[in-house]
């Protein structure tokens, strides 16, 4: 199976630099790419280094793989640069990834680096893989317009395998087929960069478990328009492979994940989804008169916060009546009446409770 697609004009760094150019200079990305720059901290962008043009809009999450004796350097940097660490909630933690999240003026939105210092591959929420190779992925590393990035060969390996291990039977096929379409200008720029011998000695020498010829089947997969059985086999096929390497995976793990498309297609859900602020979060209150547009701006900040951290809108005010609130409210109505055919002149204790819980 041939590693390489037929030679087509492709975004080269050039491009890549044009289309950067519109981002403002002195946004927390180009800050955060200077430090480090200036840095001996051993890293690099493992992955998504050929869409620029989305993360330092702030549209996507910057991934970094950093060796893990830099650590506290790494902290140190962020915590200068204003970014905050942010945790996923216990039950969707991977060992070895952590997010930092920090805000910038200039763009007003939130910057989310995703900090692997475990090569992870795979869906987070249900099974993923642990590579252990990021001490040869770090040595590879070169300096790009923006972050270092491995070496060419081993971005394409990179890229290959967690696109291979994305294919998913509970997406809809034309998903599916719109995802990889967006995802060959990337893969034709790595496969002419990337040298086929050097990608072949890389598989055998680190990834024993995956054949060339696995590799190529990967490859294949990639494709729009293979059929979705075939691009289901090749990731059973490497996901069988990688078996050794695997975490999570059970039925808990699916059950929650297939729970969340449900809450997510059922409505929002501003209290149990995103990250939490190692830090401790902060209250906002919104004051002002009726009609000012307090609900507005509340609506707005929960979509923009909510996106990345954990949220919870509560209304102070007169809120919307919920089920739960007409509910207690019937109930109550029907003990003050029988309190009044009863004679009593002060309110019974089952309607004294009933007012207490339509508060609540």
């Amino acid at each position: 199976m041939p590693l390489t697609a037929p030679s087509m004009d492709i975004d080269r760094p050039a491009a890549v630099t044009s289309r950067a150019g519109d981002t403002v200079p002195d946004s927390l990305v180009a800050r955060l790419c200077a430090a480090l720059a200036s840095s001996d901290i051993r890293y690099c962008q493992w992955k998504g280094s050929g869409k620029p043009e989305r993360w330092t809009a702030g549209e996507g999450d910057i991934d970094l793989l950093v060796d893990r004796a830099d650590e506290p350097a790494l902290a140190a940097l962020f915590a200068r640069l204003g970014f905050k660490l942010a945790l996923a909630a216990p039950a969707r933690q991977i060992p070895g990834v952590v997010s930092y999240l920090g805000p910038d003026a200039a763009l007003g939105k939130l910057i989310h680096v995703h900090v692997h210092y475990k090569l992870i591959l795979g869906r987070a929420e249900t099974r993923h893989y642990h590579l252990a190779i990021e001490r040869a992925i770090l040595t590879t590393a070169l300096q790009r317009l923006f972050f270092k990035t491995p070496a060419p060969e081993f971005e394409l390996i990179l890229f290959v395998l967690q696109q291979t291990l994305r294919h998913d039977p509970l997406v809809a096929p034309g998903t599916t087929r719109e995802r990889l379409e967006q995802l060959q200008p990337e893969l034709r720029r790595l496969q002419q960069q990337a040298d086929t011998d050097a990608i072949a000695r890389a598989i055998t020498e680190l990834l024993p478990d995956i054949s060339i010829e696995d590799f190529g089947r990967c490859v294949a997969s990639l494709d729009p328009l293979l059929p979705a059985r075939r691009r289901l086999a090749a990731a059973w096929m490497l996901g069988s492979r990688l078996s050794a390497h695997a975490r999570g995976g059970s039925l808990a793990h699916y059950a929650r994940r297939i729970g969340g498309k449900v809450a997510r297609a059922v409505g929002p859900n501003d209290t149990d989804s995103g990250k939490s602020l190692t830090g401790g979060g902060a209250v906002i209150a919104l004051l002002g008169a009726d009609g000012a547009g307090k609900s507005t701006c509340a609506k707005i900040l929960v979509q923009w916060l909510g996106a990345e951290l954990k949220t919870c809108h509560a209304h102070l005010g007169l809120p919307p009546r919920s089920g739960s609130t007409l509910a207690a409210g019937f109930a109550l109505k029907v003990g003050q009446l029988l309190d009044r055919r009863r004679g009593r002149t002060t309110p019974s204790s089952l309607v004294a409770h009933l007012e207490l819980m339509r508060h609540v």
